[in-house]
């Protein structure tokens, strides 16, 4: 029987029916494809290795949060809908693509947060953000974004837009508060649509309008 391996077919002893190795899957001009939470499950296996990855759908996740991303993901339009953030770290070699995230996300644990990804090494462009970002108990020099919580030797922030409520609270330390990062370097043409509040804090909030 054949499998559809993207754009790709292979039969049941794995031999290449079109002049490629089973080993394309993964790479550039031959993406997994990604339509389905359980499809997700592949994205967390090879999270990281610099694998392809091509979302084909909208989906929504549970509370699933990958600690390290160093592949490339290519939103390809759709959404993903999150109840925590989606990455942890973005290594130096990873990139997000357009991607639009929606949801809600609440925490009341310290650290940098965003709903894309807490702290960013690489490369997010085009990727823009509903969801609502609502933080409490930060501490010192803790980052909160709307994609982005902070920047850590990131190559590039580029055409990035936040649409999502920020709200932020119960502060003891020196935090930093931004509609697309908390703490941004490299960013270009990104915006912020959406609010930004912060209250019964102790230490000193930092607010701009992308970061």
């Amino acid at each position: 029987s054949l499998y559809d391996l993207g754009d790709y077919d292979y039969n049941g002893e794995n031999h290449p029916i079109s002049g490629f190795t089973a080993s394309t899957l993964g790479s550039e001009t031959n993406p997994y494809l990604i339509s389905s939470v359980s499809d997700w499950a592949t994205v967390v296996n090879y999270a990281s290795q610099s694998k392809y990855f091509r979302l084909m759908s909208d989906i929504t996740m549970g509370t699933t949060t990958i600690n390290e991303f160093a592949g490339v993901l290519d939103g390809n339009g759709h959404s993903i809908t999150v109840q925590q953030p989606l990455i942890n770290t973005l290594a130096e070699g990873g990139k997000v693509v357009n991607l639009t995230i929606r949801g809600q996300i609440t925490s009341s644990s310290t650290g940098n947060i965003g709903a894309l990804v807490n702290i960013n090494k690489g490369i997010v462009e085009h990727c823009t953000n509903y969801a609502s970002v609502t933080v409490s108990n930060r501490t010192s020099n803790d980052g909160v974004g709307g994609l982005i919580g902070k920047c850590s030797r990131a190559l590039l922030v580029s055409d990035c837009d936040n649409f999502g409520a920020i709200t932020i609270s119960d502060c003891s330390g020196a935090c930093l508060v931004g509609g697309v990062g908390g703490s941004l370097v490299n960013a270009y043409n990104c915006s912020n649509y959406g609010t930004i509040s912060g209250g019964n804090c102790t230490g000193t909030i930092s607010i701009g309008g992308v970061a």
